[in-house]
């Protein structure tokens, strides 16, 4: 069973496709937000930059990796060798890249890097203990990723307890961290409630007995999580609560409510039975849609702001697309791009960063396009080396 359960989740092609959907617009939204080649310049910059959910995406991909690891170890029996196993395959699979990606990021950087710097990168404190290099901000969800791992292990000696009742416990410590002042501990504790409940469907929601791939409202679904991502409704919501945050964080308090849309996208591409799909499927709907009436009832301009007048269109596409059902298997089209997506995740930042100093061409659309191509071309061949190539040697030398 655990052999079966381990290829189901290493052959799940949608869920590969939604892995290489996040990676995407995480590079597509640095290449605007951070001014890669001038991308502010080129026609149209304003509704490009608004076009992504980057921040999001991340937090997907704390629960794809919660979901991951769940059903690889759902059977597995907990003991000392199973812990050693496991944390040579954790670290087969992050460290030959990351370690990559640091290096690059020294490499291709132009400011300091101090000594304590890339030896709290190498142990993972980046962001925690030490600033993240610059010239790969991306990192720092790594240092998350890695401290989750290591809550599984404890989660995995003693699997009695309920995944969502430690991911509860963990989001009502994140807000009394943050109210104390522990910013960072905060965050890092509401971003382990994603990850929480990515293990929690692993492990508490069977498969659906629905044969065939299924139909959905995919479209629809992605434009309400682009329309909650632009409204930032989190923000709007704790302010109406009068609840103080941080938006500042890496992951705020207001993140929280990107749960629901996250857990039903990958609910209906998992197939997961959940008696109250049809009632989340609601909230998901209703949160940005209320944000969107109570701006209107107080007589706020909708074109006043573009993250109220785009979050209001994505709203509208939402709805009329609504009543087009679309192949869940859509998501396997890019597969192949979540097989690298971790390698392109780590690697577009430093050669972005590189290429925008040493190879910017100027200014103009053309040049822009040329250097974007440039840039996506270098990013995916890396990445394949990288995923296909390099990292299977260490897994070999490191299980031969």
């Amino acid at each position: 069973m655990n052999n079966i359960n381990h290829l189901r989740a290493k052959h799940d092609f949608n869920l590969e496709g939604l892995r290489g959907l996040c990676a995407l617009t995480v590079c597509y939204a640095h290449l605007f937000t951070f001014n890669f080649f001038q991308s502010k310049s080129i026609p149209f910059s304003n509704f490009f930059e608004q076009f992504h959910f980057a921040s999001v995406a991340v937090l997907i991909f704390f629960i794809l990796s919660g979901y991951v690891i769940g059903i690889t170890y759902q059977n597995s029996i907990f003991s000392y060798p199973a812990v050693v196993l496991y944390s040579k395959k954790r670290f087969a699979r992050l460290y030959p890249i990351y370690l990559s990606s640091i290096l690059l990021a020294i490499l291709f950087g132009d400011q300091k890097f101090t000594l304590l710097q890339f030896v709290g990168h190498l142990f993972f404190v980046q962001d925690l203990a030490v600033e993240t290099v610059k010239s790969n901000v991306v990192l720092w969800s790594l240092s998350y990723e890695v401290i989750y791992y290591l809550l599984f292990i404890i989660i995995w000696r003693y699997k009695a307890i309920h995944p969502l009742l430690i991911a509860f416990t963990l989001l009502i410590l994140s807000i009394f961290a943050f109210v104390a002042g522990y910013n960072k501990c905060s965050s890092l504790l509401v971003g382990s409630t994603f990850w929480l409940v990515g293990l929690s469907i692993a492990w508490n929601l069977k498969p659906t007995m629905t044969k065939g791939v299924g139909k959905e409202q995919i479209l629809s679904h992605l434009f309400i999580l682009l329309a909650t991502y632009s409204l930032n409704s989190g923000s709007f919501y704790l302010n109406l609560l009068h609840i103080p945050f941080n938006n500042d964080l890496k992951i705020p308090l207001s993140d929280i409510f990107y749960l629901p849309i996250c857990v039903f996208i990958f609910l209906i591409i998992t197939r997961r039975e959940f008696k109250y799909l049809m009632q989340l499927k609601a909230v998901c709907y209703i949160i940005p849609s209320i944000h969107i009436s109570l701006l209107v009832y107080f007589k706020h301009n909708i074109f006043e702001k573009q993250i109220w007048f785009w979050g209001t269109v994505y709203l509208f596409l939402a709805i009329i697309l609504f009543f087009i059902k679309t192949k869940i298997s859509i998501f396997q089209k890019l597969s192949y791009v979540g097989r690298i997506s971790y390698a392109i995740y780590v690697l577009h930042f430093p050669i972005a960063y590189y290429l925008n100093i040493h190879f910017w061409l100027g200014e103009g659309l053309s040049t822009f396009a040329f250097t974007t191509l440039i840039w996506v071309l270098l990013t995916f061949v890396l990445s394949y080396i990288f995923e296909m190539k390099f990292q299977p040697l260490i897994k070999n030398f490191l299980f031969k």
